[in-house]
């Protein structure tokens, strides 16, 4: 899912055409679209049983909390470490999911 993702958000920095780039686009949401509920039940599968409805409204406020500062503090931080441009921002956040992919294959097969 990271995998997609990453890939997703590769493809979408390098890509000239806008089919192209919708496209990448379109698989870096197959990626992402994935990825929530995978997260959403790591999350609370540790939790009591009595607790999941209040952990998974916890994880959701996390959530979009994450949404807002990613805007707001993580892309403006990205764009200086790159040439500034959204797309190299972009590439950036790709090569980071790629880099969860690893990790988490890694861990997966160490367990």
């Amino acid at each position: 899912e990271f995998a997609l993702m990453g890939t997703g958000f590769v493809l979408m920095s390098t890509v000239k055409d806008p089919l192209q780039f919708a496209l990448a686009a379109g698989l870096n949401q197959i990626g992402a679209g994935m990825v929530l509920p995978t997260l959403l039940t790591w999350a609370v599968s540790r939790l009591p049983f009595e607790v999941r409805g209040r952990g998974t409204g916890v994880w959701n406020s996390t959530f979009a909390l994450g949404q807002f500062v990613c805007n707001v503090v993580a892309i403006p931080l990205i764009m200086g470490m790159t040439d500034g441009s959204l797309l190299a921002t972009i590439g950036v956040l790709g090569w980071s999911c790629l880099a969860a992919a690893v990790v988490s294959l890694v861990f997966f097969f160490r367990r």
